[in-house]
């Protein structure tokens, strides 16, 4: 795994030595920032497999296989690189750097990074796909929160209703 104060104590010092390359403060900073994340984060690493709801209280970053279930209602969700998700997610951010197969809800916003790949739908007030990013699906964007939405009886039998309307019969 990282070594995460190593890596602070680098990007802090090329960030204040003044012969190496260009290093803007800001930059400096995101980085850091992104580093303290990674450093506070649970984590599901790539030879990591996991079946069935996963929920929690706290950010988390995967890199492994989920299968099922991803709800962590107040929290940031990190699909890495190496993240193979089959399931429906909820979060407040929901960051996809890896391969998703399920819808995606944002409570806050969803990213789908230049090497992410979605297969579903996403819904969230704010969504951004990076260039290079693969998304199949559709989004819907409203001021709504979607994390922990619970589709009443009602709401079902509409949804239901409405796919048969496109029944053909032979």
């Amino acid at each position: 795994m990282f070594d995460i104060q190593n890596i602070k104590r680098n990007v802090s010092r090329l960030a204040g030595n003044q012969n190496s390359i260009i290093a803007h403060e800001a930059d400096s900073n995101k980085l850091l920032n992104a580093v303290d994340h990674l450093d506070h984060c649970a984590t599901l690493g790539p030879a990591t497999e996991f079946n069935g709801d996963l929920r929690g209280q706290e950010d988390i970053c995967i890199d492994g296989v989920v299968d099922g279930a991803i709800s962590f209602a107040n929290h940031t969700v990190t699909i890495g690189e190496q993240g193979r998700i089959s399931a429906d997610i909820s979060a407040n951010i929901v960051i996809i750097a890896g391969e998703v197969h399920g819808n995606v809800y944002g409570n806050d916003k969803v990213i789908v990074k230049q090497t992410g790949n979605v297969l579903g739908d996403i819904k969230a007030p704010r969504v951004s796909l990076e260039d290079g990013a693969i998304f199949k699906g559709c989004i819907e964007m409203e001021a709504v929160p979607y994390v922990e939405r619970s589709i009443s009886s009602e709401e079902q039998a509409a949804q239901s209703n409405s796919i048969s309307a496109f029944t053909t019969v032979d």
